[in-house]
């Protein structure tokens, strides 16, 4: 008679190593079923549009109207308002489903280890969606605000100079420009309105698109670099790094860290701080945990 499968065999991460056939025919299965879940979030999220809409948008709009702008994003052409709501809830749904497609990715990964290095699968799960969850929350309302505010305030430190006709840049492009052939040296500008006077030199005109695709890459910029504990944890659990090489390795990681900030942010120093100390910090997380919860050495891999 054949044996009755105990709740240990049932686990899903308790299966045998695999060959690389099995392993890929593994990730095409789990891939189609993370997709699954992508789709039933995404058609949440087109119901919910506009709620998701507002709520990617109040940074930017809040942004502007602290600075005495108008807050509006605006669109130039007709597929273009169409494209970004589609792109907004594609992304809002990858946050949403994080937690189904976080478990297919680490059973994809648990498929290709030890029986004891599986047994940290279950935490991570969890934990890691939590993480990216809470990165993209990160940006959204801390970082995002920080950053759009440093940009709006740049350009609005270039005031729009006086345009004095005495100076000799300016009766120079007078006589160049004056329709008069004669007697252009006492050409006048009139003098403005008060409320004609523009206080800064550059308008700003936020294009819904450009932001859409700004949110999209540091949104998902922010939920993978907030797994940065995990991985050092789950490095460090298996044997691969050890604490003390993690420690002496700390100024290459700063260095890589900023450099990564650096790619994927705009080329402002403060969306490079915003992602590379919270980047680092985590680091540091994962030294943590890995003194807290040391490796077992004395359990073999295939345990």
């Amino acid at each position: 008679m054949a044996k009755t499968p105990n709740a240990k065999n049932n686990d899903i991460f308790q299966t045998t190593r695999m060959s690389l056939g099995a392993h890929l025919d593994e990730l095409r299965r789990r891939l189609i079923k993370a997709l699954y879940g992508l789709g039933v979030a995404l058609v949440v999220c087109l119901i919910f549009r506009e709620e998701i809409v507002s709520f990617v948008a109040q940074p930017l709009l809040w942004t502007l109207k602290a600075n005495g702008l108008d807050p509006i994003l605006y669109a130039t052409n007709l597929p273009e308002f169409f494209m970004s709501v589609i792109w907004i809830c594609v992304i809002a749904a990858l946050f949403i489903s994080a937690p189904w497609v976080f478990w297919h990715l680490w059973g994809f990964i648990a498929a290709g280890l030890y029986p004891r290095e599986k047994r940290f699968v279950h935490m991570f799960m969890p934990t890691s969606a939590a993480l990216f969850i809470v990165g993209g929350l990160f940006f959204i309302c801390i970082a995002a605000p920080l950053c759009f505010n440093f940009f709006i305030e740049f350009a609005a430190d270039f005031d729009t100079p006086k345009l004095d006709e005495q100076n000799g840049v300016a009766k120079y492009v007078l006589r160049i420009l004056s329709k008069e052939p004669t007697d252009t040296t006492d050409t006048e500008i009139p003098e403005p309105n008060a409320e004609d006077i523009q206080e800064s030199m550059f308008e700003l005109i936020p294009k819904i698109d450009q932001y859409v695709s700004l949110v999209m890459i540091l949104g998902l910029a922010f939920g993978i670099s907030f797994q940065m504990p995990l991985i050092v944890f789950f490095l460090g659990r298996v044997g691969i790094v050890k604490v003390p090489g993690l420690q002496e390795k700390r100024k290459y990681v700063l260095l890589g860290v900023f450099a990564f900030s650096a790619f994927m942010t705009p080329p402002d120093p403060l969306s490079m701080i915003a992602l590379g100390v919270p980047m680092y910090v985590l680091y540091e997380v994962g030294i943590l945990m890995l003194r807290i919860w040391p490796p077992a050495t004395s359990v073999p891999r295939d345990q």
